[in-house]
């Protein structure tokens, strides 16, 4: 009798909580997120509807106005998870994990997606940083127009909503490139296999795709003499690395699943085009953001990722766009040899080159 008298009081409070939770955490961010907004910037009126699911459709009178709108209406649903996509860029993660993540922002500051987002940055031209900076202005609007509302897990994890630059939003767009790439491992792995099992045996544990689409793709492949490549390549271990990336040794035919339909072999006579992006739908939140942007000059529905302007996979009354990763070459990998007379040097050939020393923060 006691152990149900425990029982029933424990079911009792979980029931209490859960009540508490459903009915006041919304409270904790009470912003508006429907009807018209209003916010410095704008040149017209703008409009934001939202369907059962909540996803969000910008109503606006101009292009500059509805990007401003996206930044504006993106911070609201995925800020959190903005910054801390700019955190891992950054390789700022130790503010919010502490020193277990110490090693992943040496990777990512030794990397340097930022840096480069940031001379990326400076080279843009007009009409784009335009673009990019109508919809960083809307990122920012949100953050100054509910400074004391801010999303509860910002104040879950003890850090500050910060304001969002070009150089950001150019550096998310860095970071899917590098993280949608498969190469690197594969380039790690293929020069771990040359120096520990040597050339022929490598060759034959490389692997290769196959075309099942092309008749004459066999999967026969026979791979190049080394003497057609040693000329060209450094001796010793360097000789691995070169030989690693080459693509006469791991030709692959990398694709994926996307294709499309002509109106003269569709049900409807209208074309169909399909295409899988092969982003896992089921993370939380998503990779992708869904959402609507109306004017008079267009009309687009479809997902981008959180932190870039403009839509990446959807339609608009004339065409569809999407995409899919072919795991394309987007990373190489480089061995570079110290010099063991001078530890501050790496050699270059026969050249001695002074390492390049940045100190980050």
């Amino acid at each position: 009798m006691k152990v149900f008298r425990y029982g029933l009081a424990i079911l009792v409070c979980l029931s209490v909580c859960g009540l508490i939770a459903f009915f006041c955490l919304p409270l904790l961010n009470d912003y508006q997120d429907t009807g018209e907004i209003r916010i410095q910037g704008l040149k017209d009126k703008v409009v934001v509807q939202r369907d059962e699911n909540g996803m969000a459709y910008v109503h606006a009178n101009n292009t500059a106005d509805a990007i401003l709108a996206q930044g504006f209406v993106t911070a609201q649903d995925r800020l959190f998870q903005m910054q801390v996509t700019r955190l891992f860029i950054q390789g700022r993660v130790c503010e919010l994990a502490g020193s277990v993540a110490r090693n992943l922002d040496i990777r990512m500051k030794t990397i340097g997606l930022y840096r480069m987002a940031q001379k990326q940055e400076q080279i843009l031209d007009e009409k784009t940083r335009a673009f990019f900076q109508n919809y960083v202005n809307g990122i920012n609007a949100f953050i100054d127009t509910c400074p004391g509302d801010i999303h509860a897990e910002f104040k879950l994890a003890g850090i500050q909503a910060e304001k969002w630059t070009v150089a950001d939003s150019v550096g998310v767009l860095y970071y899917m490139g590098y993280s949608t790439a498969a190469n690197l491992g594969t380039e790690t792995t293929a020069q771990m296999l040359l120096e520990t099992l040597g050339y022929e045996a490598a060759s034959r544990l490389m692997p290769v795709n196959i075309n099942a689409d092309d008749p004459d793709d066999t999967g026969v492949f026979k791979m190049p003499p080394r003497e057609t490549l040693s000329a060209s390549l450094p001796a010793g271990p360097e000789a691995f690395a070169y030989a690693a990336g080459d693509p006469l040794l791991r030709p692959l035919r990398a694709g994926s699943n996307n294709w499309a339909i002509s109106p003269a072999l569709s049900a409807t006579g209208k074309a169909v085009l399909c295409g899988d992006p092969h982003l896992d739908p089921r993370i939380l939140p998503g990779v992708w953001y869904p959402m609507g942007l109306i004017t008079p000059e267009f009309r687009a529905v479809g997902v981008n990722i959180a932190g870039i302007p403009g839509m990446s996979v959807g339609k608009t009354d004339h065409i569809a766009l999407s995409a899919t990763n072919n795991y394309g070459d987007m990373q190489d990998l480089y061995i570079e040899t110290p010099d063991p007379q001078n530890p501050g040097h790496y050699l270059e050939g026969q050249t001695s080159i002074p390492f390049e020393l940045m100190t980050e923060p």
